[in-house]
Parts: C-alpha cells; sequence; structure tokens
C-alpha cells in the first residue's frame, strides 16, 4: 500500500446469446431504421483528463471539496455512479425484440462508438433528437469554455447507450424501457448517406459531422 503501488487490472467478460436469436453485429441495419437514445446519469470514466484540468484551473488542486450545489460536492457530483444497461438489454431478449445495433457510449463520445455499429452495413445516421446534456454537463462546458464538437468526442452528454431497430419495433421497446425505469427517446434514424450527423445541445447547439 501507499504512493508508489502500481497494479494492472486485466479482466474478460463471456458472453452466451440467447437460443434462437441472432448476433447483434450491425449487419441486419436498414435504411429507416429507428434510433434510441437511453439517458445516462453521469460523466461515467470517460474524459476525466479534460474534467480535472477544467476543475483545477477552476477550483485548485482541492476542488473536489468545492461546493457544486447545497446537496453535494463537485468531486461527488463527478463520481455519480454509472446506469447499467445490461439488464435492460437482457430483458429486451427475454421479449424477443428484434435489436439490430447497440452503441455503449463511452471513450470517444457518441460518433466514435456508434460508428462501430454501423462499420459493417456502411450506412449513416441522423442524431437529430439525443437527450440534452445533464446539468452538471453544461457546468463543466461552461466552466472550461468546451467546444460542442470536443463535449461530444470526449463524453456521453446525456446519452449513455443508443439502440438500433425496426421502427415497428421502436414502441414496444420504448414501453419495455419505462417499465425497467430507464429514460428512453427516438433520437434519429438511419440514412443511406454514410457518416454520423449530430445535432448537438450543449452551450451552443450546432450540426456536429462525425
Amino acid at each position: 500500500y501507499g504512493p508508489k503501488m502500481h497494479f494492472n487490472w486485466g479482466a474478460t467478460g463471456v458472453g452466451i446469446l440467447p437460443e434462437g436469436q441472432p448476433m447483434i453485429d450491425g449487419s441486419r441495419i436498414a435504411e429507416g431504421d429507428t434510433l434510441l437514445a437511453l439517458k445516462s446519469r453521469g460523466f461515467r470514466s470517460n474524459g476525466f483528463s479534460l474534467l480535472r484540468r477544467i476543475m483545477q484551473d477552476a477550483f485548485g488542486e482541492e476542488w473536489h471539496k468545492a461546493a457544486y450545489s447545497d446537496e453535494m460536492t463537485w468531486g461527488e457530483a463527478l463520481l455519480t455512479p454509472s446506469l447499467i444497461y445490461s439488464p435492460l438489454i437482457a430483458a429486451l431478449q427475454k421479449k424477443g425484440i428484434n435489436l439490430k445495433g447497440i452503441a455503449h457510449i463511452t471513450g470517444g463520445g457518441i460518433g466514435d462508438n456508434f460508428a462501430r455499429v454501423l462499420k459493417v452495413s456502411r450506412f449513416g445516421a441522423l442524431l437529430d433528437n439525443l437527450f440534452e446534456p445533464l446539468p452538471v454537463m453544461r457546468k463543466v462546458q461552461e466552466l472550461g469554455q468546451v467546444p460542442e464538437e470536443q463535449a461530444y468526442r470526449l463524453w456521453n452528454m446525456g446519452n449513455g447507450m443508443l439502440l438500433v431497430t425496426a421502427p415497428e419495433e421502436a414502441e414496444k421497446i420504448m414501453q419495455i424501457c419505462k417499465e425497467n425505469e430507464y429514460q428512453v427517446q427516438v433520437c434519429g434514424k438511419i440514412r443511406e448517406e454514410a457518416g454520423i450527423e449530430i445535432i448537438s445541445k450543449g452551450l451552443k447547439a450546432k450540426k456536429i459531422l462525425a
């Protein structure tokens, strides 16, 4: 134990698809498919190098003790526990929902992570109705004067996961999400033109090409 302690942590996850369920690898994505966004509740574990720099510039080395609100410190606000989506995905699988693509929005933000979902089909996407960034994200963006492109490249900006499904399945998925207490909304669609277009909702809403 102590300040010079170092360790490496490696892990492997192994999963088994439910019998009769196709692989969710993006190969079945089609033009016109519906995109759904699942709301996040914090920064999760990404973009913290920039977060620390912004906080240190604003509040000094003891920034984590500075008051974010009457109820919590900045340290507590930025370390809000991640919302885990695997129970929801399992529930959707058990209901026989035809999910065509899943993007977990982690490091690399919305553009990089969703691009992996489209790699096989080579379609593009319009994301014009994402969840708005959480209040804490807007505050940090304002403190650091972080441009929209950088914010959406590093952080989830309120959107923890994106799902791709056929339009006729969207309403059923949204109902199951609500039954399992996940906030969800239609956020866009798959289109033929390659590339991802994001209509941002940060400090200065604009079109971002990812």
